[in-house]
């Protein structure tokens, strides 16, 4: 109830109004700027009235919709300011971090031009022809989506973090890629990608250095070159150097319209209270689009955030704040960034296209994600569709976060630049943690499984719709719908955790994993409750156990009233486990369900569908597979022939309630 009426406390941020200033972009920062008729034109009029505490508590800044206003917004040190628009025009006002390049363009050699200008900044990471973003030049160029293993080079000879050979052998000059960025996969199982600017190049070596992770010495590691002038060979690309803009165009640059992103952050409001900003997109940034520090009761409604280089959106040491009913896309980086907040609320958002560009990822791991949850409490992260991932959907640092609830969201295609990830993961850095964190009632389905990372040759580490890693403990995971990936569901080394009613189907191998990995976490009193386990996989499996060190004991996981389904050989082995010096295993070790049921494990578990799909033609037309991911109640239309898991007939129809699924067997075949 507490959590109920703050939410709708937040919902209702109002402030009494006071005075009403307007921004157009056919305005004059010379006028008055409290009537359309007299209204301010720049960002730069505004961050002016700022400094001078022009904005009382409840006055009103209005953009005219249709306009696009330049520059970084400044909220400093406000209280009961609102932010919107006003206008008959459909598109909503734009505050851009992109202003268009004056300077003369001039030719450098073929096609290639360049634009020296020292107004620009040290570091362009955006570049907008014609109002469409566009990519640096990269070496080897991206052969269709860029999945191909063509598009890389494969390295060798790496030490530390400083050097690495190019495995196939340059044919350049020593210092030809002298200052590119070497966009380079390191982590095995294919989670980390870094971004190394070269220092020099001898023969075939490259030299960096910075504090990053050591590169990887075994091989089918592979990376490319980005951002330097002898990438660009094909039509728009760019590269930066200093104050230079260099790009690869068939006509010349000075009848194009060109924009280039000049400010780290486009929108900031910080030390402020009382905020709303509703109905503004936010456009492109070389860093951050939002930035929320030591901000109290701030609303964030009805905007649009993309194009940013970095990050989207990341809320610092703040308090009360609600994110709602927004888009953010197109994101080199994270989606939003959550820490050392609270009493956060990330509500009916969408978030798609984030972390799919590698040469735009975070150093270190766990980049490239939808919404990462570094640290905090009481945050609520409810209704948001989370799609198009190059990492994690959502990303939660466990021993960090308290209360955090992870509920009712739609997830799809996550892992699509990294793997050894998943649609919802956490991690923790040690154990015993019992925070209140709650993941429930979410849709998760079809991540990509690693297949295409290009930057890893058979990377070891797969995508999970669920994935508690390393160490987690003391989360309850519930009433969740997981689809697809190696494991539906993965606890990794994980304790005391609490996994009930959840429905986990088509496992590659099996539905549920569990694995230590040789550490010193002890797999204890995690609780396996009213799951229905569906896989349709020949060599699937219900449980699978992996390198577990010493016996499968009975508190590693008390298993209870879980159903399980079988379509291909409902009488092949329902477990599975290999173990390294384990008297109770041996070498591996596999139980069909009677030889499970007696086995001491489990507790009135259930096995049905004793008829195998004879052929596999025929496994679409014997299950079907509904889900809600939406607010209201949905009713689905069904043919005769169906019935539910437990065998009871559906006649007609079948409804669904919000964010939640169902798998119906039609026994025809």
């Amino acid at each position: 109830m507490k959590i109920f009426a703050s939410i709708l406390f937040l919902l209702s941020i109002k402030v009494g109004y006071s005075q009403i200033y307007y921004v157009s972009g056919s305005g004059n920062d010379n006028a008055q700027g409290t009537s359309a008729t007299t209204a301010w034109q720049s960002i730069n009029k505004i961050n002016s009235a700022i400094a001078k505490h022009t904005f009382k508590n409840g006055d009103r800044i209005l953009f005219h919709k249709g306009y696009v206003y330049s520059g970084h917004l400044k909220a400093d040190q406000l209280k009961g300011v609102s932010f919107s628009s006003y206008g008959k025009e459909k598109e909503k006002p734009v505050i851009s971090g992109a202003e268009p390049v004056t300077k003369k363009w001039e030719r450098y050699k073929g096609n290639i031009w360049y634009l020296a200008d020292k107004a620009l900044p040290d570091n362009v990471r955006k570049l907008a022809i014609n109002e469409k973003y566009v990519g640096f030049g990269r070496w080897p160029d991206k052969k269709g989506d860029g999945g191909n293993i063509d598009s890389w080079r494969e390295y060798s000879g790496a030490q530390g973090n400083h050097k690495f050979d190019d495995k196939q052998g340059l044919d350049a000059a020593n210092n030809y890629w002298e200052g590119a960025e070497a966009v380079v996969g390191i982590s095995r199982y294919g989670y980390v990608i870094e971004n190394y600017k070269i220092d020099r190049q001898v023969g075939d070596s490259f030299y960096f250095s910075g504090n990053r992770y050591n590169l990887y010495k075994g091989g089918g590691h592979y990376y490319y070159l980005q951002n330097h002038i002898n990438t660009l060979n094909r039509e728009r690309e760019w590269a930066y150097k200093q104050d230079t803009i260099f790009l690869y165009s068939k006509i010349s640059p000075n009848k194009l319209n060109i924009e280039a992103v000049n400010v780290e952050t486009t929108v900031s409001i910080t030390n402020s209270s009382d905020i709303v900003f509703e109905d503004i997109d936010i456009l492109g940034s070389n860093k951050l689009n939002l930035l929320l520090s030591n901000a109290q009761k701030v609303k964030i409604a009805n905007c649009t955030i993309s194009e940013g280089a970095y990050d989207g959106l990341h809320i610092t040491h703040s308090d009360s704040i609600t994110i709602q009913n927004s888009t953010i896309k197109n994101i080199g980086n994270n989606g939003i960034q959550l820490s050392k907040s609270k009493q956060v609320y990330l509500l009916d958002n969408k978030l798609y296209s984030i972390g799919l560009d590698r040469g735009a990822s975070g150093i270190g791991g766990g980049k490239s994600v939808g919404i990462r949850i570094e640290s905090g409490a009481s945050y609520f992260i409810k209704y948001n569709e989370i799609h198009n991932i190059g990492y994690n959907g959502i990303t939660l640092i466990n021993h960090k976060t308290r209360n955090c609830l992870i509920a009712m969201n739609y997830i799809h295609n996550y892992c699509l630049t990294k793997a050894d990830g998943g649609g919802i993961y956490t991690w923790q850095l040690n154990t015993n943690h019992n925070n209140g964190n709650l993941i429930d009632h979410n849709i998760v389905l079809l991540g990509q499984e690693g297949e295409n990372l290009g930057m890893i040759k058979n990377n070891s580490g797969g995508t999970f719709p669920i994935y508690c890693d390393d160490r987690t403990d003391y989360i309850t995971v519930s009433n969740n719908t997981c689809a697809g990936g190696v494991f539906s569901l993965y606890l990794h080394s994980a304790a005391n955790m609490r996994v009930v009613n959840n429905t986990l189907y088509s496992g590659r191998y099996s539905i549920i994993g569990l694995k230590d990995d040789n550490s010193k976490i002890e797999m204890v009193n995690n609780i396996f409750e009213n799951n229905k386990l569906i896989y349709s996989n020949k060599t699937g499996r219900a449980y699978y156990f992996k390198n577990m060190d010493d016996e499968l004991k009975t508190n590693t996981v008390v298993f209870k009233n879980n159903l399980i389904v079988d379509l291909f050989n409902p009488e092949d082995e329902i477990i599975a486990a290999t173990g390294r010096n384990t008297s109770q295993l041996g070498a591996n070790w596999k139980l069909s369900f009677p030889q499970w049921e007696k086995s001491g494990f489990t507790n009135k578990e259930k096995s049905v569908s004793k008829s195998a799909v004879k052929n596999k033609q025929y496994l679409n037309d014997c299950l079907l597979f509904l889900y809600n991911p939406s607010k209201l109640d949905k009713t689905e239309k069904i043919n005769n022939g169906y019935t539910d898991l437990y065998g009871n007939t559906i006649k007609g129809h079948i409804t669904l309630k919000p964010y939640e699924s169902a798998i119906i067997i039609n026994h025809k075949h």
